[in-house]
Parts: C-alpha cells; sequence; structure tokens
C-alpha cells in the first residue's frame, strides 16, 4: 500500500498564531516540531494495519520547508521546497501519481472567510479572495481532494482545528476520518489538546482509515475532477486581505 500525505501547519497541535508559522517567528522552530510529530502519528497509525506501506509526504506550508527531515519516520519520503510551476506545479499535491491507494491531509485549516476560522484563508491570502470549483467556493481541503482524485484516489483522513470538520463533510466525498486537533475560539485563538492526545487520535484515525482498503472491503468515494474553476483576488475596494490573522501571509 501507498499513501500519500499532504501536510500543512495551520490545522496542526498547538499552532493558532502567525509566530509558529514563519522561519522568522520566535515560536516556529517548536511549531515544526509539532507538525512533524503529527504527521509521524499518522503514519505509524497507518502502519499498525498495513506494516508493509510506503509513504510520500508533501510539505505543503509557506515556504514548504517545515517539516523536519532528521525526525520524519522512516517509512516516508520528503517532497520539500517551495511551489513554483517549473518545479512544483501541484504545490501541496506534488509527489502524488496514479501508484498511490490512498491521501492524508494533515494540520489543514478552514477556507478563506470563514467566520471566526483560525488562521482561515485559501494559498496566499494576501493574493486570493476565495477559490471556486464548479460553482463551488472551496478551500485548500477541497482542492486537493481533487487533484488525488485525478487518479481516483480516496481522501482516507484529514485533522485540524474543529471548523474545518464541516468544511471538508460539506465538501469532499464521504468516507474519510476526521480527527480535531483543537476548538477555535477565533482567528488566533484556540482550545489545544496535547501532543499526547492528538498523537493517539491521529494514530488512531489512520489506522481507521486504513483499515478498510486493506481488509479489501469498498473504497471510499473518489473526489471528482473539476470541469472548471475561478479564483478571487482582492481588490482596493475591498480593504481587507480576507479573513486571516493580521499579518498572516503563509501559502497553505
Amino acid at each position: 500500500m501507498r499513501i500519500f500525505i499532504s501536510a500543512d501547519m495551520e490545522g496542526v497541535t498547538g499552532v493558532v498564531h502567525r509566530d509558529q508559522l514563519v522561519p522568522e517567528g520566535k515560536t516556529y522552530e517548536r511549531a515544526r516540531k509539532l507538525m512533524t510529530a503529527d504527521v509521524n502519528a499518522a503514519i505509524t497509525g497507518a502502519l499498525r494495519e498495513a506494516p508493509g506501506a510506503e509513504f510520500v509526504v508533501c510539505d505543503g506550508h509557506g515556504v514548504m520547508r517545515n517539516l523536519i527531515l532528521e525526525e520524519l519516520h522512516e517509512a516516508a519520503q520528503l517532497v520539500v521546497g517551495p511551489a513554483h510551476p517549473a518545479n512544483k506545479p501541484l504545490c501541496q499535491s506534488q509527489g502524488c501519481d496514479e501508484t498511490f491507494d490512498l491521501a492524508f491531509f494533515t494540520g489543514y485549516h478552514s477556507r478563506a472567510g470563514t467566520p471566526g476560522g483560525l488562521l482561515s484563508h485559501t494559498w496566499v491570502g494576501a493574493a486570493v479572495t476565495n477559490i471556486r470549483i464548479n460553482g463551488e467556493i472551496v478551500g485548500e481541503t477541497a482542492l486537493n481532494a481533487a487533484v488525488v482524485g485525478h487518479w481516483d484516489i480516496p481522501v482516507g483522513l484529514v485533522s485540524g482545528a474543529h471548523e474545518l470538520e464541516a468544511e471538508a463533510r460539506d465538501t469532499i466525498p464521504d468516507g474519510f476520518v476526521w480527527v480535531g486537533t483543537k476548538t477555535t475560539y477565533g482567528p488566533t485563538a484556540a482550545l489545544c489538546l496535547p501532543p499526547a492526545r492528538t498523537h493517539k487520535l491521529l494514530n488512531e484515525g489512520a489506522a481507521e482509515a486504513v483499515a478498510p482498503l486493506q481488509g479489501g472491503q469498498a473504497e471510499a468515494a473518489q473526489a471528482q475532477v473539476p470541469g472548471q474553476h475561478q479564483r478571487r483576488v482582492p481588490s482596493p475596494r475591498d480593504g481587507r486581505q480576507g479573513r486571516r490573522g493580521a499579518g498572516h501571509r503563509a501559502r497553505g
């Protein structure tokens, strides 16, 4: 079994503020370790059900050089480096192809415009107000589900702050396991579970996501490739840069 993991940072255990998201932030290095540990928890859970599984992890946040390679589980390989048409055209889904059986989305966040959403944005929040697929406003969860769905790969696991659950259930096919890492209070505050609890939840959630495929049961529904998409960018008349924490400029 091959599992593709797209990893973002805003929905990671304990992450709530821009200071944790950018290399110049005083608490960024700590957040990198939290992000890596969340990914490892999902990997170890999947390996409980599929001991021979292989993993490719795509670092999908900001500079896309956040995950700590030397601390990543040995069963995984890491796609690292900034998104650019010349070398990473699939952005947060780079490294995925038709050889994979399942996808996990860890550390994800709610879309731009989510009322009170924790660090909410869609891709580059200063440049993108919203994105539509087939007329429906979507966030990064649905965007990446559509990318992996091109190869008929189901999304088995999604993790992040609590408000993302409703968005994910509304915009991607059923069949995935949801893991909440924190309860959002507002754009830069949340009630956070400690790693000892979130890692157990991620471990159990990943095992639950893998079990149906490993047992030969029916696969989860596939995401549909979009027929068309639209992007709205802010104008000077908007007087804002999307619903995000002040100064937040990270991609992913």
